[in-house]
């Protein structure tokens, strides 16, 4: 994708109107880096004017997108005309852009200053030099930071809309002085199986790249269910967003029960400004909407198992006036009001006056927590840190729940320490539903910091604190498939820390623990993704011997393992032929296979290059690993030496380390 921006100029000293006044930069840079981390675009396109140009520019640069910056005449002469007249501060951020940008990155034009129609002809060249830069089927998106235009009297950014829409392009409109609705997106997280369709539902690909800029487009202050809800946790920020917020969006696509409550919820606290939304995977023959509201209208949108650019420009063009419609107050959608008299029940809800002052504080926080989650920076996440450690009157249970929040976030953002920290304050008590993400976070990110630390003494204490916690794990009742995963990654790392010198009974304890792991999480959820590190356990264990154990039933064992792990990823990769995680394992198992009977690994070659294809760093990383750890104690270095060429090709050329990522695969692979 490549995105063409432009936008209002800062506003001069004692405009009557404001446009774009100093109160509102922040935002708008807060709201466009938010945006740009959604879509990833490839590349941004535009000029360089005090005001809207110069922040969104920074925004791309902020989240490391490549910025061309087209000037439509010389750089001084615009630098004076179309800069410096709003301050000598605009002065200095477009230098500081010009040297971060480097002269590879702008294109300076020939036409003189100071004409309105240079800047009108200048909208024709940017969307031109898009068009050129454009890969094959690569689409073109316009981002525009300006008030709804006036017709009377066009801007020249809004010139460039009239120009974009006339291509055909699609335009996202941020209004930096609109008041903003209050909004709520109610969807889980992540990626879910959808028992109608009986495919996987990437829902944040969704929420990312269509409901965001939806709401982002519509200037909705919005928010989307946290982790706390989708993990069953009902608390007052929740209750008040489904009940005081101007537009609910509920996503459909995986017969999520939190969705479904948090539906029914809102249906009795609001008559209207609830819109229900039902993606059609179009590789799915199942198109029955999964829960009893036939009669209520839902909106649909095709897209594929991957979504792309142009499913996500038809969706928000065909969601957007939905949207609009809703937020005009002009329909009646909840089945409960249509039928029940409760004219009474009108919203905005006022809480309890005799609640305590533990629940204002849980709501302002949640509040305050939910604006920094929005945030692509961890500047914002931090502030809310501190704000936790000096608040008095917030419950210790809520203090827990929205720090383990916090931790999260960190952990995505691979600052392990901070998330370790949150972690260690945040401790539930054993019988909170939050009890089992804990343990598994905290144990994730002493993991994680044992991984990045070059000091063997460092990564011996946190390998140490991660083995306790899932020790306690697995006392407490947690000892399902993603701990012993983690336990048996833990094992998988420290045999790669032995020297070589380490003796064959140190050797095999190791492996013997790390087998005994993987063992356990295949039996407590028989999937390829447990399936495959079974396999190569188990092979490692009878190339060692057996380990002191019966050499025909690990052999039994292997079998097993490796049938259901073949018939698991077949399921799979019907359900979703593009799956990763399911491509890489497929491509082990038929490297194991080959190991086993001794043929050509040039089938398990060509698996992983399909694989690397699509899949994402992280997931090479993994697989990178993976084969490293094969080369060391199994010594096949020329199929691993092969493999690890196909996959340096499709990613950076580093030594691998096992991603943070939310996906439990990454935790057994």
């Amino acid at each position: 994708m490549i995105i063409v921006y432009a936008g209002a100029q800062a506003d001069e000293a004692g405009r009557s109107e404001p446009r774009l006044p100093p109160v509102a930069e922040s935002e708008v840079l807060t709201r466009v880096r938010g945006l740009l981390h959604s879509l990833k675009p490839r590349l941004l396109i535009g000029a360089a004017a005090s005001g809207s140009d110069i922040i969104i520019a920074e925004a791309a640069r902020l989240e490391q997108i490549d910025v061309r910056l087209s000037l439509p005449f010389a750089i001084e002469d615009f630098r004076k005309s179309s800069v410096l007249i709003r301050g000598e501060r605009w002065g200095l951020r477009f230098d500081r852009l010009l040297d971060e940008i480097g002269p590879a990155g702008i294109r300076v034009g020939q036409d003189m200053p100071e004409t309105e129609y240079v800047y009108l002809k200048h909208n024709a060249v940017l969307l031109a030099e898009a068009s050129a830069l454009a890969h094959a089927d690569e689409r073109i998106w316009v981002l525009l930071v300006r008030q709804p235009p006036d017709p009377a009297s066009p801007s020249v950014t809004d010139d460039l809309a009239g120009r974009a829409e006339a291509r055909g392009l699609l335009t996202l409109d941020l209004d930096p002085v609109a008041p903003r609705p209050r909004g709520f997106v109610a969807m889980p997280y992540g990626t879910r199986f959808d028992p109608v369709t009986r495919r996987k539902y990437d829902c944040d690909s969704v929420f990312h790249r269509i409901y965001r800029p939806l709401l982002e487009d519509l200037d909705v202050d919005w928010t989307r269910s946290d982790l706390e809800t989708d993990s069953g946790i009902i608390h007052v920020g929740m209750i008040d967003q489904l009940a005081n917020s101007e537009l609910v969006i509920a996503d459909l696509g995986t017969n999520n029960f939190n969705v479904a409550y948090e539906l029914g919820i809102r249906h009795v606290l609001a008559r209207a400004s609830t819109v229900l939304v039902y993606p059609e995977l179009l590789e799915s023959r199942n198109k029955v909407i999964p829960f009893d509201i036939g009669f209520v209208r839902i909106h649909h949108f095709p897209r594929g198992l991957q979504l792309t650019d142009l499913e996500a420009e038809q969706a928000i063009r065909s969601l957007r006036p939905v949207l609009a419609d809703v937020l005009g107050g002009r329909s009646g959608d909840s089945p409960v009001h249509e039928w029940f008299e409760l004219n009474a029940v009108r919203g905005p809800f006022r809480r309890r006056s005799g609640l305590d002052g533990s629940m204002a504080a849980e709501l302002r926080l949640r509040q305050e927590l939910e604006a920094a989650l929005r945030s692509a920076s961890l500047e914002p996440v931090r502030r809310v840190a501190v704000h936790l450690d000096t608040e008095t009157e917030l419950s210790e249970s809520a203090r827990a729940g929205l720090r383990l929040q916090l931790g999260n976030r960190f952990l995505r953002e691979a600052a392990y320490a901070e998330a370790l920290e949150q972690c260690a304050k945040s401790e539930p008590p054993a019988e909170s539903p939050l009890r089992r993400t804990w343990l598994q976070k905290t144990a994730m990110a002493h993991r994680r910091l044992a991984e990045a630390s070059p000091d063997p003494a460092q990564r011996a204490a946190h390998n140490v604190a991660a083995r306790r916690v899932l020790s306690a794990a697995i006392q407490e009742g947690y000892d399902d498939s993603e701990t012993y995963g983690i336990l048996g990654g833990l094992a998988k790392r420290s045999l790669q820390e032995l020297a070589p010198a380490s003796g064959a009974l140190e050797t095999d304890a190791r492996f013997a623990l790390m087998l005994d792991f993987y063992r356990k999480g295949f039996e407590k959820d028989p999937a390829y993704y447990t399936g495959v590190n079974l396999v190569m356990a188990l092979r490692l264990a009878l190339s060692r011997g057996g380990l002191g154990e019966d050499s025909a039933l690990l052999r039994q064992q292997l079998d097993e393992a490796m049938t259901v792990s073949k018939f698991m990823v077949r399921l799979a990769l019907e359900t979703d032929p593009g799956d990763p995680w399911a491509l890489m394992t497929q491509a082990e198992l038929l490297l194991h296979m080959s190991a086993l009977h001794g043929t050509n690994p040039l089938s398990a070659l060509r698996a992983y290059g399909r694989a690397a294809a699509v899949a994402a760093p992280d997931q090479l990383e993994s697989a990178r690993y993976q084969l490293q750890f094969l080369q060391r104690w199994e010594g096949r270095s020329e199929a691993g030496a092969q493999i690890q060429e196909v996959l340096r090709l499709q990613g950076p050329d580093q030594v691998a380390s096992e991603p943070a990522t939310q996906d439990r695969t990454s935790e057994v692979l």
